[in-house]
């Protein structure tokens, strides 16, 4: 069984963060969602059914949204949320991109594997990869 607490304490670790309060949820707002954070109450809530290591993608990407509010606030200005535009266009903004980047690099480096980004074109995943090699020269 995989130990989500040990990963999140970790990654917290990685971005210098708090560790906000976390939850594990059967479900989530749509069915291929893994982990979403919410700001209102710093809570972390993330589904454990799944696959773990997609799970741990999603919490990385998630606990990355939080460094960034924390140290790059102005990200989100123009925000705009998945329901609200298409899947390129989400995928497009600025805290996506480091969001995955950050995510990508993790997978990477704690488990050796590349994440593939299905569903995404290739404009996306570039713009991903040219992110994660930034973060890794960080």
């Amino acid at each position: 069984m995989v130990n989500y607490s040990e990963f999140i304490e970790i990654v917290c670790s990685n971005l210098k963060i708090t560790k906000p309060i976390v939850e594990e949820v059967l479900f989530l707002h749509t069915p291929t969602q893994l982990a979403e954070y919410v700001p209102a109450d710093n809570v972390l809530k993330y589904r454990m059914d799944k696959i773990p290591l997609d799970t741990m993608f999603s919490i990385a990407h998630e606990l990355r949204h939080i460094w960034q509010m924390k140290n790059c606030p102005e990200i989100f200005q123009n925000y705009i949320n998945s329901t609200d535009t298409d899947i390129e266009q989400y995928n497009l903004q600025s805290a996506e991109i480091d969001a995955n980047a950050y995510a990508m690099v993790i997978m990477e480096s704690g488990f050796g594997i590349t994440p593939q980004f299905k569903g995404l074109s290739e404009k996306v995943k570039k713009k991903i990869s040219l992110r994660a090699n930034e973060i890794v020269e960080e």
